[in-house]
């Protein structure tokens, strides 16, 4: 809602909430960006602002260098692999948009920096004392802004996902204690097994529960970064029989142990 001097307007149009979903983020020195498209390929989106041009990311044979004069989007799904030259300080942002209509997958996008991202890029890497409250909002603006200046075409048109799909995904999207079979989603999309498999396959570009199992590694990634739990009771908390089967899991997602990545996240934060 909007006020002025002589009219008030509701916007009733327009989505009353943000369809960002964060799952990490930071800032620091990085001197080893080398991966394989096998641990790079998520199904979240990131958001990079480098330093300098001294890294790298390949799609196929195509190379794109990352500097401070642009920020780099890279869709979901999206095949890529990362190498760098030198070390460089990098500002990065993980993250999910739950409107589908933005399900743009398979892609890289860059944008011109302007200068309050610069300038919020030069704060988190002078500060001292980790990531407080402030920067937190800072960071939500700064990707808000920078999904702002996307082209509108991404936002057009009407969600394409099938109907009977939607509140598998939404189910999906927010995992919780336990695990759901293949049967199980099929029953709460109302279809028979088979053909929710193959629905979901080929709407989604992937297997319902390859996609389950990374929506579980992601937040557990989440938990990881952001939460005192143990590495015990996140196995349970996203679906995994125990902990041996979770770090077995995340390794292969991740190319790290659940332990290792959380060492080296609080590490980032301190």
């Amino acid at each position: 809602m909007f006020f002025s001097a002589n009219k008030m307007y509701n916007s009733n149009n327009t989505p009353a909430q943000s369809p960002v979903r964060l799952l990490s983020w930071g800032c620091g020195h990085v001197a080893d960006w080398n991966y394989p498209a096998s641990i790079m390929q998520t199904s979240f989106w990131r958001c990079y602002l480098n330093d300098r041009a001294v890294a790298h990311i390949w799609l196929g044979a195509k190379k794109f260098s990352l500097s401070d004069k642009q920020i780099c989007l890279i869709a979901p799904d999206t095949a890529f692999s990362c190498a760098n030259d030198q070390d460089f300080w990098q500002l990065y942002f993980h993250f999910n948009l739950e409107w589908t209509f933005t399900s743009k997958r398979n892609k890289v996008l860059f944008l011109p920096v302007w200068p309050e991202a610069k300038q919020f890029f030069s704060q988190m890497k002078r500060r001292g004392a980790g990531i407080t409250q402030q920067h937190f909002l800072a960071g939500l603006g700064f990707l808000h802004s920078a999904l702002g200046r996307l082209p509108a075409e991404l936002f057009s048109g009407k969600p394409v996902l099938d109907s009977r799909l939607q509140g598998v995904i939404k189910m999906l999207d927010h995992p919780t204690i336990g695990h759901f079979s293949n049967s199980q989603l099929a029953q709460r999309a109302g279809m028979g097994e088979n053909a929710f498999i193959r629905l979901f396959s080929s709407q989604i570009g992937k297997p319902p529960q390859q996609y389950y199992r990374e929506k579980r590694i992601e937040r557990a990634c989440w938990l990881l970064n952001n939460s005192k739990a143990s590495i015990e009771q996140i196995a349970n908390e996203t679906g995994f029989v125990d902990r041996y089967h979770f770090s077995k899991v995340f390794k292969t997602s991740t190319g790290e142990t659940p332990a290792s990545y959380r060492r080296l996240r609080q590490k980032g934060k301190a």
